[in-house]
């Protein structure tokens, strides 16, 4: 099936944000998308807009099918150096496109190479993405020759080894829990029981 690329910024953008169908097809993409976060949730989205309302305009990229569903959607902005983000700007981890899974590589493809046309010359970095992120449309030509994947591993600690409190205690860990403890007081504490 075939599906062609939208652009909505500005004034165009809010008044997809505030419609009703606009939401409830975003949410079921988003439930249908599997390499998805909390990030990329209609609400998360939809508060940092309003919260950042001052500072970034909304660009939603969106893909829409023969029947004008919503198949795809990358939630953006454009900050005042005119640059796009991903909505949530530095408050959010994993930055990515929602799609359906079989239109995750050619969603991402096509609204890249509008993004690139409607802002050239500007550049847009992802901080983190999901696993599970669809990489394939990084083998083709075009606008992915122009991107750049940096492989980074994720700081995750098994919560359930018996081991947790001395893996907390290495070096690496002791470092980012002092820095939390400068916000406040940090514990770690097993609850074994329900009550």
């Amino acid at each position: 099936r075939r599906m062609r690329i939208d652009v909505w910024t500005g004034d165009a953008a809010w008044t997809r944000l505030n419609s009703a169908g606009f939401r409830a097809e975003w949410e079921r993409l988003y439930a249908e998308c599997p390499w998805a976060s909390v990030f990329q949730s209609y609400d998360y989205a939809w508060t940092w807009y309003d919260v950042y309302r001052s500072r970034f305009t909304p660009l939603l990229v969106a893909a829409i099918g023969d029947d004008n569903s919503l198949r795809g959607l990358f939630p953006l902005a454009v900050g005042e150096d005119g640059n796009p983000v991903a909505a949530g700007g530095r408050q959010s981890e994993y930055q990515v496109w929602i799609a359906r899974p079989a239109d995750g590589d050619s969603f991402i493809d096509g609204a890249l190479e509008r993004l690139a046309v409607e802002y050239k010359g500007r550049v847009l970095a992802l901080r983190y993405l999901p696993p599970g992120t669809p990489l394939r449309w990084l083998r083709n030509r075009g606008v992915a020759r122009q991107c750049v994947l940096r492989v980074v591993r994720r700081g995750i600690i098994d919560l359930m080894e018996a081991d947790t409190g001395a893996a907390l205690r290495k070096k690496q860990y002791r470092n980012k829990l002092k820095r939390l403890e400068r916000v406040g007081p940090v514990s770690y504490d097993r609850l074994t029981e329900p009550t």
